[in-house]
């Protein structure tokens, strides 16, 4: 998945996808949106598979309750009412562009506050036909470090995974 220049997807379980069985069904797509390039890129797959095939587009931004410091302990932080606002700025300019050209697709755009993205993703997932999600290019040091969420919802999401670089 790192060195992949195109989106990956990745399916497993029973959802097989053979020429011998009918087409698969998608109603709800779920992206992972956090302002970055590459989260942009993903909200554009999202969209144009959303309006493929006739499904419900969630965005969703999860921000953490706590800045994601690797190292120092964070007594004394105190949560800015302003970043929520913040956030749903982010997210509305994060979709903005792709409702004029995707007018048919119903999307859903849900702000949360978590422990984690990786963790917001799956719940939302949960009943998701397909989970998108971009990769941040943090670099080796910062993912062993910090985790990376694509790669955690690629092994662990209930639904189909696309990887959007």
């Amino acid at each position: 998945m790192r060195t992949a220049h195109v989106p990956v997807v990745v399916v497993r379980g029973d959802r097989e996808l053979a020429a011998t069985r009918p087409p698969v069904a998608f109603d709800r797509v779920v992206v992972g949106v956090d302002g970055s390039a590459c989260s942009v890129r993903a909200v554009g797959f999202a969209y144009d598979f959303a309006s493929r095939h006739r499904a419900e587009l969630t965005a969703l931004l999860a921000f953490a309750q706590q800045p994601p410091d690797a190292l120092p302990p964070n007594r004394g932080w105190t949560f800015d009412s302003d970043a929520i606002d913040a956030c749903r700025r982010v997210l509305a300019e994060s979709v903005a562009g792709y409702r004029d050209h995707y007018p048919d697709v119903v999307v859903h755009q849900n702000v949360i506050s978590t422990e984690g993205p990786t963790e917001a993703l799956l719940t939302a997932a949960v009943d998701a036909d397909l989970l998108v999600v971009g990769t941040r290019g943090r670099g080796i040091v910062r993912s062993t470090l910090l985790g990376s969420v694509s790669h955690a919802v690629a092994h662990y999401a209930a639904c189909p995974v696309a990887i959007v670089r």
